[in-house]
């Protein structure tokens, strides 16, 4: 088990991106395996499924995002989701 903790001095989103950073950074082998067990090569002969899959995940990335951006101020819950959409904003490369 992993269990990070941070400190209240910095804002919010600073804590959320530094804890995630850190826990990637501590599991990204575990990561790793998972994706090589579970993801790796499932798109190899289903070209077209998985351009499907892509837009439908793409598609629903957006529409949380949205949904966290909107609802973030007055929802504990929309508030943790646009942290994890900032971590995710951060860390991974933009789809073109």
């Amino acid at each position: 088990m992993l269990e990070v903790e941070t400190c209240d001095k910095y804002p919010d989103w600073v804590q959320a991106y530094s804890a995630g950073l850190l826990e990637g950074s501590l599991t990204w082998q575990l990561i790793y395996w998972h994706w090589q067990n579970t993801v790796q090569d499932v798109c190899e002969d289903q070209m077209q499924f998985c351009s499907h899959v892509r837009n439908f995940i793409e598609i629903n990335s957006a529409n949380i995002k949205n949904l966290a951006e909107m609802r973030a101020d007055r929802d504990p819950f929309w508030h943790q989701v646009l942290y994890r959409e900032l971590q995710f904003s951060l860390a991974l490369p933009q789809s073109s």
